[in-house]
Order: C-alpha cells, then structure tokens, then sequence
C-alpha cells in the first residue's frame, strides 16, 4: 500500500473506531502500524484513546462478546425480554407513585419517564425508548432552562445506551449551556448531576462550587474548575503548572495530597504518559502527609490509575500501603460512621470508594488472591477474629441474580396496600432547593430501582460476566505489550 492510502485507512479507521469492538479497533491500529514501517506515534494514541474507552464503560455484550456466546443459548436474551417487559409494567406503577413537590414546575415524573427510557435502551427496547424520549419532549416544560438541559442530558445518555456504549463527558454542548445558567438554575442542573449515575456515571461534581462561587483559596478554585477543563492538552498543561509552580496552599502536604489525588483521577483522560508521571508521584506525596483520609482517597485513585495502566509494580507497593493501613482506615470509616454529620459525608464516602475501586482495580488484572487477602482482613478487622471468612461467604453467594425473584419484590415497594390504599414506600418528600423541579429523594429511588433491575448481575448470565471481566484484562495486556513491543524495536 502505497503511504496515502495507509494515511487514508487511519482516518478512517478513526472516525469510525467507536462503533468497533475494543479489540478489533487496536488489532486494526497494530496493523496499520505495521504497514507504516513502526508508526510508534499513531499506536500511542490509539493505545489512550482505547484505555480510555475501557476505563469508562469497559467491555459491553453489545460490541465486545463473541457471537458464540451471544447466541449460545440464548439465556442473556431471554434475560434481556423478561426485564424488558417487567420494567415497561413497572413504569406505570412508579409514575403513579411519585408525588410531584408543591411547585408548579416540578416535573418528577418526566425524569422518572426518561429513566425508565435509559433502562429499556440499555436492553435493547431502542423503539419503545424512543416513543418515551418523544412522549417526555412534548410534555416537558422546555422554555425552563433546568428541565430543558436535562431533558438534551438524558437525550444523550439515552443514545449512548441504545448504541451499546456507555458515555463519558456530556456533550461541550450541554457543559457550555451550564455556563449561562444563573446561579440557581447552574445549582439545580449539578445537582441532578451529583446524585444521577446515569447522567454522571464516572465524574464526581460539586454542585455548591459553582452555586456559592466561594473558595477558600486559589488553589481550591483551580481543583474546582480542572473538571470542566475538555481539552485534554490543556488540561494536562494546567495540572503541571500547579504541580511546578504551586500556590502556597498547594506547598503544604495536604494540598500536595489533594493535587495528585485530582491528578490520578483525571489520568485516564491523560493519556499513559501522564499517567507513569503522575503514579511515580504518589509514595513521596503518601510518604510526607499522615491524615488517613487524604492517604485513603489518593490511594484510591493510585491504585486505579496503576491497574488500568499496567504498572504491575505499582499496584503491587500500592497494596502493600493498603494492607498496612487496613487498621487505621477501618478505625477512621467506623468513627465516621458513628460521628457521622454532614460535613464529615465527604471523608466517609472517600474510603467506601477506596474499598471498591481498589479491588475493582486489583481484579481488571487479575489479582483474585489479593483480593481474597485483602477481603479477608477487611472481614477480620470489622466483624472480629472468627468471622465469615471469604471462602464462606463466597460459597453461599448465587452465581447470578434472577430477575423473576428481584422483580416482584421491587413491585411491592410502588404497589398500593389494599386495605391502606398507600404504596410500602409512601410519604417520600424533601425539601431541598431542587424539588422547585424535581424531588431528589424521589428520582433517587426510582434511578437507583432502574439501574439495579438493568445491572450485568441481573441482565447477563454468570458465563458471560466472567467472560467480559477476563477478557478486559487480557484486552488491556494486549494493548500495553503490543505498544512496549512497537517502542523497543
């Protein structure tokens, strides 16, 4: 071939990469590396692009499982139909149940509407999501800036669904939208964000940052605003200058701490050079601060960063500090829990994530006996010595959930008592600022119940979840050797 038409190949292997399977698109990018006599630059970026990709959303059944295991037997699929049809059953009897706040632009159910859509887009009742997504436009109060940014947010994530992926960032479209808000529509529109794992399934958003547009620093106000940073280059460019040049806040352990903690999160964005930087980073930064809460988030974000990249090295010291602080994490998690208040919910919710992405993390390359080790301890230290060890725990745990158990139960929580006339769950209200426009505590209920219902545990078998995790972690081997191969030749 001659060099345009290999020039011409990666284009279009480009523009179309996201519609191929994770392991075809790199397969395809060796190739073309290949043929271009070792385009070690090209391969780089692909290899971030794809770990990227699988950072966010991972393998899916959609786009990365065999046919032979999509058509086996046909259990995922008839999975897939029984919990379409509950699911459109159950609409109706969670609609009704909502109990819409005194206001007259609350619109709790159309949310609701637009969650139930997700969920049948997600099983692929593409048809009927879309008869919902047009039915909530026409009833959707637009001229409202909230319920109309939300409405273009769940349009979105609704797609990505029916398209079989799993999105990041919203749109630059939606983001800059936000930026007209005033400060009270931008508060309501963050909200929805913070507390919607479908809208944000991986950001973590602060909606009082750009409500109170107060900082107790420069340094606070630059970390606040790394998250709306889209440009990658830029982004990387502003967190090297804090790390060079660094505001006094910054010079002090924990702000130290609180940077590279920032950084680590963001690295998948980054791309694996940044990310070798920043995780070389992390055991002077642990070594020089002692708060147990700061070393717990960063080592959170340490050993996720380190497991999706590959440092094998890395993870391994990183659970070494993880072991050893077992004690003092739990300590700290069960004084939090006992003391708990509101401004402590932050630092309790640090070190539940540190518990699941770390063995989130220690699984994708396939650690199972760290995992049973540090899981052990973790049962030792709450429960006492004596206690459920993990083989017997695990031994009792069903291979898969059964939908036609889980279903009727969620019924009975929206169904009407028929001698009280109330649903089991009645008298659900708040009174947050939101619920001008939504209940929160309401559209919590119902996107939690939908997103557990459409869960892999419920929607895939056990073979072909154990399939998907396995072959991530040989997916994400592949890439690293191939691009360590390219590079050494």
């Amino acid at each position: 071939l001659s060099p345009e038409q290999i020039s011409l190949a990666g284009q279009i292997l480009t523009r179309h990469e996201q519609a191929l399977p994770i392991r075809i698109a790199w397969l395809a990018w060796v190739a073309i590396a290949e043929l271009s006599h070792g385009d070690t630059l090209a391969l780089a970026r692909a290899r971030d692009r794809l770990l990227e990709r699988l950072f966010q959303q991972g393998l899916t059944a959609e786009h990365d499982l065999p046919g032979f295991l999509r058509a086996g037997s046909g259990a995922d699929a008839d999975r897939q139909r029984v919990l379409g049809e509950r699911l459109r059953s159950l609409r109706d009897e969670v609609v009704e149940w909502i109990h819409e706040p005194p206001s007259p632009l609350a619109q709790t159910r159309r949310y609701a509407e637009l969650v139930f859509a997700y969920g049948l887009a997600r099983l692929g009742e593409s048809a009927e999501a879309e008869r919902i997504v047009a039915w909530v436009r026409q009833q959707m109060n637009q001229r409202d800036n909230v319920h109309a940014w939300a409405l273009r947010a769940f349009e979105q994530r609704i797609a990505e669904a029916a398209a079989g992926t799993r999105g990041a960032q919203l749109s630059p479209d939606l983001l800059s939208i936000m930026e007209w808000m005033d400060r009270n529509e931008r508060y309501k529109a963050d909200r929805l964000r913070e507390q919607s794992r479908i809208i944000e399934p991986f950001e973590r958003i602060k909606p009082y940052r750009n409500f109170h547009r107060r900082y107790a620093d420069e340094f606070e106000r630059e970390l606040a605003q790394l998250l709306d940073v889209a440009d990658s280059a830029q982004l990387a460019a502003r967190l090297e200058q804090l790390w060079t040049s660094p505001p006094p806040a910054a010079q002090k352990p924990g702000g130290r701490t609180r940077l590279l903690t920032a950084a680590l999160e963001l690295a998948p964005r980054l791309g694996a050079d940044y990310a070798g930087r920043a995780i070389d980073r992390v055991l002077p930064v642990w070594d020089a601060t002692d708060d147990v809460i700061d070393r717990a988030c960063l080592l959170e974000k340490a050993l996720q960063a380190a497991a999706h990249f590959d440092h094998r090295e890395a993870v391994q010291t990183f659970v070494e500090r993880f072991e050893t602080s077992l004690p003092s994490i739990i300590d700290s998690y069960l004084n939090l829990q006992v003391q708990y208040s509101a401004d402590k919910h932050e630092r309790l919710v640090a070190i539940e994530l540190l518990f699941q992405q770390s063995l989130r993390g220690l699984r994708k390359l396939g650690l199972r006996d760290e995992i049973g080790r540090i899981f052990g301890q973790i049962v030792e230290l709450v429960r006492g010595e004596g206690s459920a060890t993990p083989k017997s725990r695990k031994a009792g745990r069903p291979t898969h959930a059964d939908p036609t158990i889980a279903l009727p139960l969620v019924r009975e929580l929206f169904a009407r008592d028929s001698q009280t006339g109330k649903p089991l769950l009645h008298g659900v209200a708040d009174a947050f600022a939101t619920s001008t426009h939504y209940s929160l505590g309401q559209y919590r209920i119902v996107e939690a119940t939908v997103l557990t219902l459409i869960s892999d545990e419920h929607v895939l078998s056990a073979e072909t979840r154990r399939w998907l995790e396995e072959d991530e972690f040989l997916v994400r081997r592949r890439i690293h050797r191939d691009v360590r191969g390219a590079t050494e030749e």
